[in-house]
């Protein structure tokens, strides 16, 4: 959080659109589309978006008036960055949200007052919260043309470059929805930068970085992630030098291998935004010396009298700086690298699927001309009735779903009573470990201190109360750490056993469904299949569709993951949140280790009061430091709890979205598979009625791509796409 990844971004748009400040300002996703023939910057925002914003205006008007301005400005008093849209918001009657913006300024303007509306939901604890309203598709989009386009042409060969701005780590804790929709941003995602502050590397504990980035590499793993360091502009002498920079990155954060190395890149954002506003600045306009972007650059180069140089610069003289200024910010390696590494594994596995596309359409294509041929050849009233014939069949499928409702509601109950059963006994095992091993476990580590370091006189308490006793805040910190590793184990343990078992039965119970529909709408396709082939001796091949892949063929060319649709995926993500979130609130910002400074310092000045005693330390004399693990026990334990009923009750309402979708999908294939030879068949008997001599050269036509020359054509770009397609797999295999 906090780290400058809008800045960064900024940079590579080469202007402000972003907005960015001293404080954390990213709380919505928001993509960034570079288009090589966009003209300008535009937002676009989904109909979702500018509900969501427009309800929470209302909520946060309605809190104004009830309260009154100056009321809720003094409760968002530490973030008085807010109080001008607060004030704004007072004297204004609507908040129109336009579905695109246009233009620099005003786009980083309505994305800052969103991000600034949803700060103020939090802060407010207003009911009307935009994220939770969201969808997650449901993200502000901008398009806007690459600057450096002209300097760099592989963007030409790659398509539209696309990033996601997202929420640091810990930012995204403010809400539930809003984690699910930054993990499905990191899922979609072939790259996954992670920014870091080269000022905060040590200043920072180690673990705690490790955590924070822990979920990214969870749901995208190593080999997809690069690390940026910023801000490394404000190295000083005695600082990490870059070897050592990836090296700590490497070893002690572990966020890269020790062989990938060339994975971490020192950037500094400031001086890479400088030189790009400057320089697209000084392309538009010949009055740039006295421009916010040309101050904003001299003081970047010069620093002490930098009003003086720029008064004595020309503008052939700064456009030179920043060149060198750009190239001194570390961008220029970053971007090419990676833009190389999306050439070499992301455009293959592109170009598999554009050639597996491109053989399913010529493949449909013969099919569909062989059909033609046949039926033009055939009478019209045996058309008619091949028609009327067809249509009973698309009948027989709607009846079929009607029938198989009760079937699916059936499922549906089965995996709700599947998931919630695994989600109890999880936290039945939590508990019972936490209960029989905790104590223990705490007491072991207590005598192995003492007999590790005599130094320190540390004396136990109450095995029964389960008090602790240290003489200085070191141990009582070293104590507390480890009793977290043991929570993060025991709860880590048993979830995975529980998420793999709940995968297993929950992708049993979607088989079983979809071997049922199957066998249900299979002999209804079998029938129209026989019948064609008798009458007009046209063969289609129609593999049996399956409701846990149907998304797949209607919507991806073979060879793509299926699991971008997928219910087992969803339930994965879903627990891996749920092991996230309760190890985010539980380990890492647990009353034990995230108040202990407080409630340690607390205790140095003999101060007793509500904090410290229900979090558990007891500051009875000073100079001493207690921790009261069965308190602590109980407040895990809640938690848990309540993450894992948060848990049962967003699966519930997947799966009832799911399934009605996936049979929609799965029946609206099936009905497309006839309705395609039904249209022909229509076609057909239209052609009739053309003129004789029309008539004749669409069958010559016709005849020459099912036998003649266009037939031979096809049969060679079909064999130029089996080539391509084996050497790209060749290509992709070797990445």
């Amino acid at each position: 959080m906090n780290t400058g990844k809008s800045t960064i971004i900024n940079a590579i748009i080469g202007q402000e659109l972003l907005p960015s400040s001293a404080t954390a300002m990213t709380t919505l996703p928001t993509e960034i589309v570079f288009k090589v023939n966009a003209t300008q910057p535009i937002l676009k925002l989904s109909d979702g978006i500018r509900s969501a914003f427009e309800k929470a205006f209302l909520a946060l008007k309605g809190k104004i008036d009830q309260h009154g301005i100056n009321e809720v400005i003094n409760q968002t008093g530490e973030y008085p960055h807010l109080a001008g849209l607060l004030t704004q918001i007072n004297t204004m009657q609507d908040f129109p949200v336009p579905s695109e913006i246009a233009g620099s300024e005003e786009i980083n303007k309505i994305l800052t007052n969103l991000n600034h509306i949803i700060r103020l939901c939090s802060i407010l604890e207003l009911s009307e919260d935009p994220l939770q309203s969201l969808d997650e598709k449901d993200v502000p989009r901008i398009e806007t043309p690459f600057f450096r386009v002209q300097q760099n042409q592989q963007s030409e060969k790659l398509g539209n470059l696309v990033i996601v701005d997202t929420p640091g780590p810990n930012e995204s804790g403010v809400s539930t929805k809003l984690e699910y929709v930054v993990s499905k941003q990191l899922a979609n995602s072939q790259l996954v930068l992670i920014v870091l502050d080269f000022t905060q590397l040590k200043a920072q504990p180690a673990e705690k970085i490790k955590d924070e980035v822990q979920k990214v590499i969870r749901t995208r793993g190593k080999q997809n992630l690069y690390v940026l360091v910023n801000k490394v502009d404000q190295r000083r002498k005695g600082d990490m030098d870059t070897d050592m920079v990836r090296q700590f990155v490497a070893n002690n954060l572990q966020l890269v291998n020790i062989d990938d190395t060339d994975r971490v890149f020192e950037i500094s954002a400031r001086q890479a935004f400088c030189s790009m506003d400057f320089l697209r600045e000084s392309q538009q306009s010949s009055d740039i010396k006295a421009s916010e972007a040309a101050q904003a650059l001299a003081q970047e180069i010069w620093r002490v009298d930098w009003e003086e140089e720029l008064e004595d610069a020309t503008v052939e003289k700064l456009q030179r700086k920043a060149g060198r200024l750009w190239q001194e910010s570390g961008f220029a390696p970053f971007l090419e690298k990676a833009i190389n590494v999306i050439m070499e594994q992301v455009a293959p596995r592109c170009m598999e699927s554009a050639l597996n596309l491109c053989l399913v359409r010529l493949d449909s294509l013969c099919e569909s001309v062989q059909a033609r041929r046949s039926y033009i050849d055939s009478d019209a009233q045996k058309l008619k009735k091949a028609i009327d014939e067809l249509n009973q069949e698309l009948a027989s499928l709607a009846d079929c779903r009607k029938r198989l409702e009760q079937e699916v509601g059936k499922t549906k109950k089965q995996i709700d009573v599947t998931v919630n059963g695994n989600l109890e006994r999880l936290k039945t095992n939590v508990i019972e470990k936490l209960d029989s091993l905790l104590i223990s476990y705490a007491v072991d580590s207590f005598r192995n201190a003492i007999a590790r370091v005599s130094k320190y006189f540390m004396n136990l308490l109450n095995g029964d109360t389960g008090e602790f006793e240290f003489e200085n805040e070191e141990d009582a910190k070293s104590f507390a750490t480890k009793i977290a590793d043991f929570i993060k184990q025991v709860i880590e343990t048993e979830l995975n056993s529980v998420c793999e078992n709940t995968e297993k039965q929950t992708e049993i119970l979607i088989q079983e469904l979809s071997s049922l529909l199957e066998r249900r709408t299979q002999p209804i396709i079998k029938r129209a299949q026989e019948r064609l082939k008798k009458d007009f001796d046209v063969h289609f091949s129609s593999e049996p569709l399956r409701i846990v892949d149907v998304y797949v063929k209607l919507n991806k060319p073979k060879g793509e993951s299926k699991y971008t649709d997928d219910f087992v995926d969803f339930l994965k993500n879903l627990f891996d949140g749920l092991f996230i979130s309760v190890f985010n609130e539980v380990i890492l910002n647990n009353p034990l280790m995230q108040s202990i400074r407080q409630a340690v310092h607390m205790a140095i000045d003999a101060v007793t009061g509500w904090f410290s005693n229900f979090f558990g330390f007891q500051p009875q004399k000073k100079g001493k430091y207690y921790i009261n693990l069965i308190h602590y026990r109980g407040e895990v334990i809640k938690l848990f709890e309540s993450k894992v009923e948060e848990v049962k009750q967003e699966a519930k309402e997947y799966t009832e979205g799911y399934f009605e979708k996936k049979v929609e999908i799965y029946f609206k294939a099936l009905d497309a598979c006839l309705g395609e030879y039904k249209n022909d068949l229509e076609q057909s008997l239209k052609d009739k009625e053309l003129p004789v001599k029309t008539l004749e050269q669409l069958k010559q036509a016709l005849d020459s791509f099912a036998d003649g020359a266009g037939k031979l054509e096809v049969d060679k770009l079909k064999e130029e796409a089996e080539t391509l397609r084996r050497d790209t797999n060749l290509l992709i295999s070797n990445l």
